[in-house]
């Protein structure tokens, strides 16, 4: 519990800042009365969906666009002052659609990367019609129900345990047919 808070804190302190950053220096450009950032935009968001196994998730998740100024007046025309909404809008389902096809297990150990890559790439494409440049997207974290979390740790130490006594078993399996090598000569 209190690792998780520090976590969260130390999150924040690195969000804020990292957003100061952005914030430091960007050009913004008004059109019809609506204020656009120019370069980077940053958006953190949280949300739930459920699993493919049908277990309630918890997603902190950032992503970076980028506008050009040039492309002002099609963005506003197109969104209004809501083009962030709609992007947002479109991370959320993207999120949604691609890990909602996978179990617990699959998302939090073996196919995080892959997902995320699939879906910065659809949202790439997506956002590149509307002139938006998608940069990149970050899942800061997935919050998982504690109960199901302290289980599959218990697995996760099962199989390490496991690896290693495979480990000792190989291991004492070589130096025996080492030691009977030498018991020949």
């Amino acid at each position: 519990m209190i690792k998780n808070i520090v976590i969260r804190m130390i999150m924040i302190f690195v969000v804020s800042v990292f957003t100061s950053v952005l914030s430091f220096g960007q050009k913004t450009s008004k059109y019809e009365k609506t204020e656009y950032n120019i370069g980077f935009n940053y958006e953190q968001d949280e949300f739930s969906i459920l699993s493919k196994d049908m277990i309630v998730l918890t997603f902190n998740y950032s992503f970076l666009t980028t506008i050009e100024e040039a492309n002002i007046p099609f963005i506003h025309n197109k969104f209004g002052p809501y083009y962030k909404k709609y992007c947002q809008s479109l991370v959320r389902s993207l999120i949604r659609e691609n890990f909602g096809q996978y179990t617990v297990e699959e998302i939090v150990y073996s196919k995080r990367d892959l997902i995320i890559t699939d879906i910065s790439n659809k949202l790439s494409t997506s956002l590149e019609e509307y002139k938006i440049i998608f940069e990149k997207l970050l899942i800061e974290s997935i919050e998982i129900p504690p109960e199901l979390k302290a289980s599959m740790e218990e697995v996760v130490i099962a199989q390490q345990e496991v690896i290693a006594k495979r480990y000792e078993l190989e291991k004492v399996k070589i130096e025996l047919e080492i030691q009977a090598a030498k018991n020949k000569n």
